[in-house]
Order: structure tokens, then C-alpha cells, then sequence
């Protein structure tokens, strides 16, 4: 007669074997959650980062079709009040309200300077010429998490 060989997990594999097994497992979940954590963290900055640039873009660009010039500065843009460089009759009010769901006038921050920076509002660049506007944000080396230059931005 033959004889039957069977297979017994409990009597064949050795307890340290499994408990090793399961801990390399449970390693490999864990030090990839928090590499997607941050890969979704970068996404989102660099999505507002973008949509915070393209804001003061148009604003400034609304400024400039309302008043004939550019804001001198950024707050210029936020300020109920004419600036004195520009006729009051045709300063249409803050060009920051309301947009890219940004309230009251407030000019974006940068979302790569942490939030308890006190100097947060300063981070970031902006000149105007009568012909062009450039405004931009200090920003990580290289490409954002989708590869695109950061400073086609």
C-alpha cells in the first residue's frame, strides 16, 4: 500500500518561522504608509502652491485692466482702498476677495513655510514693471511630485 503524506502548518512550520514572517510583513506595510502620506502631503502643497500663484496672477492682472498699472506691491491687492498711485474711480476693491476661495482679502501663503512661521506672509516674491508681473514662492529644489518644474509654476 501507499502511503498518504499530508501537510500539518501547525506540526511542519516552526512557531519563530511564522512570528518572523508576519513582523517582516507588518514592516513592509508600515514603512510604506508613511511614504504615501508624504506623496499626498507634497501633491497638496504643490496644488495650492499652484492655485495660490495662479490667484495673485489674475488678480494682479485684474488690477492692472481696472487701474492701467500694476500693484507696487502684493497688499495692494488686499487693501479696500485705493493705493495713492492709482485713480480712486477706477480701483475696483480688493481684488483678493472671494477668490480661488480665499475671504476678506487675505494674500496666500505659501504652503511650503510652516504655518507657526511668524514671517509666513514674507515668504515669496513679487516684482512689477509696467510691461510684467512676477510673483513666486520659495520652493523645494527640482520638480514637484508630478515631475513638473517648479519653476514653470
Amino acid at each position: 500500500m501507499t502511503e498518504k503524506t499530508t501537510f500539518d502548518l501547525n506540526k511542519n512550520v516552526h512557531p519563530a518561522v511564522v512570528i518572523i514572517s508576519l513582523l517582516l510583513l507588518v514592516g513592509l506595510i508600515l514603512t510604506s504608509v508613511p511614504w504615501f502620506g508624504y506623496r499626498n502631503s507634497r501633491k497638496a502643497k504643490d496644488s495650492t502652491l499652484k492655485g495660490n500663484l495662479t490667484t495673485l496672477r489674475e488678480a494682479a492682472e485684474k488690477f492692472k485692466i481696472d487701474t492701467g498699472v500694476y500693484p507696487q506691491k502684493l497688499e495692494d491687492l488686499s487693501t479696500s482702498q485705493a493705493p495713492t498711485y492709482v485713480e480712486a474711480e477706477k480701483y475696483k476693491g480688493t481684488y483678493l476677495n472671494n477668490q480661488g476661495g480665499i475671504k476678506g482679502g487675505v494674500i496666500p501663503r505659501n504652503p511650503y513655510v510652516p504655518s507657526t512661521d511668524s514671517d509666513a506672509g514674507h515668504h515669496r516674491s513679487y516684482s512689477a514693471t509696467s510691461a510684467s508681473v512676477t510673483i513666486s514662492f520659495p520652493t523645494p529644489p527640482g520638480t514637484d511630485a508630478n515631475g513638473e518644474p517648479y519653476s514653470g509654476y
